[in-house]
């Protein structure tokens, strides 16, 4: 019992990590909006606001039921699935307005340097709507960077790589929990990839 207690609360603290990293990310994305009046920027200070607010609702949502109620009886457990589903459910909203923004981008520019989209969903159905997200995204921003070799590109590129391989080491977790943490630590990366990029746009704006 003490391991499941340990790693229940390891993986709060990364989840908790990670809303705060997306906290920022949606500063920076509205900062850089603010600075260049691109509604691509909006739509991701829009995405990770939500993703956040996601994260934390899951976050505090467990550490009631499970840490302080002790989830013991079938309602509390009931009440558990179901943040995870409005959790899942909010994730896959980010992922539609950050494809959106990637399109958009395009469509503006011809490319889509500054687009970015983010990581995991708990329930198998929205899992794999993750995946597919990201995985048309991941391709043509791969595209993209081999078309214009620019570092953003590539931060970009980078931090939906990370965060479409976290979605698969989510959904292998289910045969060792190594996975679960090796897709919180992916996850993460691709944080820091994204928040790393809007810096840098930012500070050049």
């Amino acid at each position: 019992m003490p391991t499941v207690v340990s790693f229940i609360r390891l993986d709060l603290l990364m989840e908790s990590i990670s809303a705060v990293i997306s906290l920022v990310v949606a500063f920076y994305a509205l900062k850089a909006y603010r600075l260049s009046s691109e509604k691509s920027f909006l739509l991701l200070y829009f995405g990770f606001s939500i993703l956040s607010t996601s994260m934390f609702t899951r976050v505090l949502g467990t550490i009631y039921l499970f840490v302080l109620a002790g989830a013991t009886s079938a309602s509390l457990r009931g009440l558990l699935a179901i943040v995870n589903i409005v959790y899942g459910l909010m994730r896959v909203l980010s992922y539609i307005l950050f494809t959106a923004a990637y399109i958009r981008q395009v469509r503006s520019s011809g490319e889509a340097s500054y687009a970015v989209a983010l990581p995991f969903i708990l329930s198998p159905s929205l899992e794999f709507l993750g995946v597919v997200f990201l995985l048309y995204v991941v391709i043509q921003l791969a595209i993209n960077f081999m078309s214009t070799r620019n570092f953003n590109s590539f931060l970009v590129l980078l931090g939906f790589l990370l965060l479409f391989m976290s979605h698969i080491a989510f959904m292998v977790s289910i045969l060792s929990l190594t996975w679960y943490l090796v897709g919180h630590l992916l996850q993460l990366s691709g944080f820091t990839s994204l928040l790393i990029m809007l810096v840098r746009v930012s500070r050049v704006k």
